[in-house]
Parts: C-alpha cells; sequence; structure tokens
C-alpha cells in the first residue's frame, strides 16, 4: 500500500513539475557553415613572410628570385564572432609603408561546397597605418573587387580566385601556422608564392643599463613595445642619442645548418643597434619556438618579451 502511495505522488509531482526543454533533431550545420567560422579565425591574424626572405638570401636565390616582405593584419569587424574582417598590408618592415587596404567578407556557398570569400580593396591615402579596421566600418555598399572560393582539404584551406583577383590572390594555401599566396596584389614572381606565417603578438620592454643581482643601480626603461615573433621589431631613441632595438624571430627552418643534423626550429631574440643607414647586431638569444616569454640581459642592457605579465600571472609553487 505505502508502495502504490509512493507511485502516484510521484506521477502527481512529475504532472505539475515544469516541462523540460524539448530540443529537435536535425540542427546539425552543413560541413561548409562551420568551414566558415574555422576560416575566420585563421585569417584573424597577423602574417608575416620574414623567415622567407631570411632564407631566400642564404639559400642563394638569384636576386629576381628573392621576395619582397610584406605583413598582414587582419582584423574581425564587429566583434569576434564578426564574418567581416579588414586587411592591411605593409612592405618591407615598414609600418609606415601600407601599400594595400580593404574588406573581407566570408559567408557559406552550400550549393558550392565552398567557402565564399569577397574582397574590396580601399585606398590607403589618409588611412592611419597603425589603426585596427583600416578604416573598414561595415560591409562595403559596392560590389565586391573579386571572389575566392576555399575548399577544406587535409589539414589547410584552399582559395582560388574566380577570374582575376589583384585585391588577394589567384590560389592561396592556409593552415595552422601559414598563409601562402601566389602573387599577391597581382604580381608576377618567379620565385613561388609568398610564404606568410601566422605571429604571436608579445610584449616587450628594454632597460637601460640591464640591472640585475639587486644592484641598487638608476636605469630607464621603455616598455609598452608591441612585438609580434615572426620578424617584429622595436626602436627606442635612448636619452643619449643612440637608436636601440629588438626583434623577434620565430624561424621555421627550411633547411639544416650542419651536415647528417636535422635542425629545429627556434625562438630568437635579437639586440640591434642603428647608426646611420647601419645596423650592428650586439648578440641574440635562442629558446623553444612556443616558449610564451623570452629575454637578454647584455648588462649595458636588458630586454623581456613574454606573452602574459608577471603582474597578471596567478601565484603558483
Amino acid at each position: 500500500m505505502n508502495k502504490q502511495k509512493t507511485l502516484a505522488a510521484v506521477a502527481c509531482w512529475a504532472l505539475l513539475a515544469p516541462a523540460a526543454p524539448v530540443f529537435a533533431q536535425g540542427q546539425d550545420s552543413t560541413p561548409t557553415e562551420r568551414d566558415v567560422l574555422v576560416l575566420a579565425e585563421l585569417l584573424a591574424r597577423v602574417y608575416d613572410n620574414y623567415n622567407q626572405v631570411y632564407f631566400d638570401r642564404r639559400i642563394g636565390y638569384p636576386d629576381n628570385e628573392r621576395h619582397d616582405r610584406i605583413e598582414l593584419r587582419i582584423d574581425r569587424i564587429g566583434g569576434p564572432d564578426s564574418m567581416l574582417l579588414a586587411f592591411r598590408e605593409f612592405s618591407g618592415g615598414d609600418y609606415s609603408a601600407l601599400t594595400r587596404a580593404g574588406a573581407l567578407a566570408l559567408l557559406p556557398d552550400n550549393g558550392r561546397g565552398a567557402s565564399r570569400m569577397e574582397v574590396w580593396t580601399q585606398p590607403v591615402e589618409g588611412l592611419d597605418p597603425m589603426a585596427e579596421g583600416a578604416g573598414v566600418a561595415g560591409r562595403p555598399d559596392a560590389p565586391p573587387d573579386c571572389i575566392v572560393h576555399w575548399t577544406r582539404e587535409a589539414a589547410q584551406f584552399r582559395g582560388e580566385a574566380e577570374g582575376d583577383c589583384p585585391a588577394w590572390a589567384a590560389k592561396s594555401l592556409l593552415g595552422e601556422q601559414q598563409l601562402w599566396l601566389e602573387a599577391p596584389g597581382g604580381r608576377d614572381h618567379p620565385g613561388g608564392a609568398y610564404k606568410l606565417h601566422a605571429a604571436r603578438m608579445m610584449s616587450c620592454y628594454i632597460d637601460i643599463p640591464g640591472v640585475s643581482g639587486g644592484r641598487d643601480e638608476d636605469y630607464r626603461r621603455y616598455d609598452n613595445l608591441k612585438v609580434h615573433d615572426r620578424g617584429g621589431g622595436a626602436r627606442i631613441t635612448h636619452s643619449d642619442g643612440r637608436q636601440i632595438g629588438i626583434r623577434l624571430s620565430n624561424v621555421d627552418w627550411p633547411l639544416n645548418n650542419y651536415s647528417d643534423v636535422f635542425t629545429r626550429d627556434v625562438l630568437v631574440l635579437y639586440v640591434l643597434e642603428y647608426i646611420g643607414d647601419e645596423t650592428t647586431s650586439h648578440g641574440y638569444v635562442f629558446t623553444e619556438p612556443e616558449t610564451e616569454r623570452i629575454g637578454i640581459n647584455l648588462y649595458w642592457m636588458l630586454s623581456y618579451c613574454y606573452m602574459e605579465s608577471n603582474k597578471a600571472i596567478r601565484p603558483f609553487m
């Protein structure tokens, strides 16, 4: 009898309880709709072919096959989930030399089984080279200059332009770490594709002199230096007039630097001095490419670069 009362009570409670949400089946997206999300994440970064430019010289390619240095900065417009992006291209490692700028819009093309990227360029005159978004506030009203179709392959996307596409590239490859552009901006290059690496942004500072060991000595700190690790650099002018700089290079070796060994990739921090048109290297330090902090102390100066500040890190044993 008690058991029957208990079952009846449970039944009444079930009838009175608020209904649980009902989730319908069949909500799967298409593969292309998912690919568009991945493409946006991969594109919205800083890319630089400093590594390629350096090894073009070291390998000994003829001058006409050596690549120009280009840096591509791609930002999301309208929030972290937006499919509208803006790009800025710099040449020669010079942030005053803005060579191209424009907008990119991503959307799935389910009928084609590809991700569609619409590309617009805009005049660079009057744009602030270092302003995120390159003056793009929303989707341009004009028809796109060209369209690129991205299809997914093994660990990469392959992009092919629909007709002529000087605003981007005729053909392109995009993976977790690299963006390859065939003749970006319509440039014809016998040395093959421009191979840009995805960069990490690091915060750096320079101390002069490089105080250590707890010594009570005056020094001057130059901080808030934002440097990316694919050939990015920063330069300061010390109170004595010297121009001191640093450069980060996450080296992706395309060759071995000794016989019978496999050369592993490294993250390098260089110390440079600029005297007129000449650049002097005072030394460098290197470590594992995935490291999130790197420093050097030459005693007359010190530099430290990091992904996360010591002020932000949580204490640990």
